[in-house]
């Protein structure tokens, strides 16, 4: 790293990664903005470490075998709620087998979306296709396995065992405490960045277009990564509140 370079590593998944987002649109690159208008005598460096559908394992990995040698400064944990998922399943929600694509008809939809979302096909499909499916009911999110974002809020449904979810909470917490030792050791700081889902943000149907019960959410997913912070003594920043306000003047 050249002397003098403030480098940030920013680790998340696909809403990190800016997965149907144009490149400048990435919230990475207007953290990069940001600093270079509001401290222009500083030489920072915003580096995106995101996965799509990225775990907590997987970026240890990536710690392990690359931290040494990009040497940051800062470590930005940027977490949402389809990491506990992602985490569980010690990897992405988004494999999907050929046997189970031709085996279950009913699944079709869901397996040919996850075939898409690893490829370069994704973010038309996205944009264009997949929020209708879901918004039409023909894609359903099954809320008591580990393979989204409701996963995590645990929703009071048919088969959704909140002892199983807070176990994963719990190994997800152990998971993490593992990447900021390593990043400690690295003689870097981490910090936790809330990033909420687009259904705690507003009340308006479009940011809800999965459909999920709202009035059933028996764990909150930033109340947890928040007391994890204050356990761990991890610094941290809850972008919900600024997040709240564009939404309501977008609206």
């Amino acid at each position: 790293k050249p002397d003098g370079k403030f480098r940030v590593l920013v680790f998340g998944n696909s809403v990190t990664f800016g997965t149907g987002a144009a490149q400048e649109e990435i919230f990475t690159a207007r953290l990069g903005d940001h600093f270079r208008r509001n401290h222009p005598d500083r030489d920072v460096e915003i580096v995106n470490m995101a996965v799509q559908g990225g775990s907590v394992p997987v970026f240890q990995q990536y710690l392990d075998k690359y931290g040494k040698t990009l040497a940051a400064d800062l470590v930005v944990f940027a977490f949402n709620s389809a990491m506990i998922a992602q985490t569980a399943r010690a990897g992405t929600t988004k494999n999907v087998s050929r046997i189970g694509l031709m085996a279950n008809a009913k699944r079709l939809p869901l397996e040919i979306h996850k075939l898409l979302f690893s490829s370069y096909s994704y973010r038309t499909f996205d944009a264009l296709f997949r929020k209708n499916l879901y918004r039409f009911l023909v894609l359903k999110e099954d809320l008591s396995t580990p393979t989204g974002y409701g996963y995590a809020f645990a929703f009071d449904a048919p088969n959704v065992d909140i002892s199983k979810i807070q176990a994963d909470y719990r190994s997800f917490e152990n998971h993490l405490s593992r990447f900021a030792d390593t990043v400690a050791r690295l003689g870097s700081e981490i910090m936790i960045v809330n990033i909420p889902e687009r259904f705690t943000i507003s009340a308006d149907a479009r940011d809800n277009f999965r459909h999920y019960p709202l009035s059933k959410i028996r764990l909150n997913p930033a109340t947890w990564i928040h007391d994890i912070a204050k356990r761990h003594q991890f610094k941290f920043c809850d972008v919900r509140p600024a997040l709240v306000e564009a939404r309501t003047q977008m609206l």
